[in-house]
């Protein structure tokens, strides 16, 4: 579990979400190779004592693209990777992708990011195949002892 500290949200709201362990893993060995000792894993360059500012990590992002010969993703700077996340996503419960991703509520994460694409569309007009070609059943269900239960069609 890691928690993200309420005074460093821009929303100024504490949270949790689960890490994978190859990702926990990854985090606890760059903490412990750091010779100034345990702190921020994103500290700041010219204080180990703070984070990182969002407008440095944001310049290196975007010079790391231009010395990778990469082309910015549209939408933004770090919006188009929470995209991805909700998107690659999109086949789960929006409460859970919401929770994990940080949202508050999972009206962002379905009004905003997991919007229609032409790939899902695809697999909803192909996918449920079985419920097309299946015979139709009669519900089988059981009625409380005296009850009389009819099944309206």
């Amino acid at each position: 579990m890691h928690r993200f500290r309420g005074e460093y949200d821009k929303e100024g709201r504490q949270w949790r979400c689960l890490m994978s362990a190859a990702a926990r893993k990854a985090v606890e060995e760059a903490l412990t190779r750091r010779p100034e000792g345990p702190g921020w894993l994103f500290p700041a360059p010219r204080d180990l004592d703070k984070p990182l500012r969002v407008e440095t990590a944001t310049s290196w992002l975007s010079r790391a693209e231009a010395l990778a010969d990469l082309e910015p993703l549209e939408g933004g700077c770090w919006h188009p990777y929470r995209r991805a996340f909700a998107i690659k996503r999109k086949h789960l419960p929006a409460p859970d992708v919401a929770a994990q991703g940080g949202w508050k509520n999972i009206s962002v994460v379905q009004e905003v990011y997991m919007q229609a694409d032409s790939a899902t569309l695809i697999r909803v007009l192909t996918e449920p195949t079985e419920l097309r070609d299946a015979p139709a059943k009669e519900p089988q269900m059981e009625s409380p002892e005296g009850a009389e239960l009819r099944v309206v069609r």
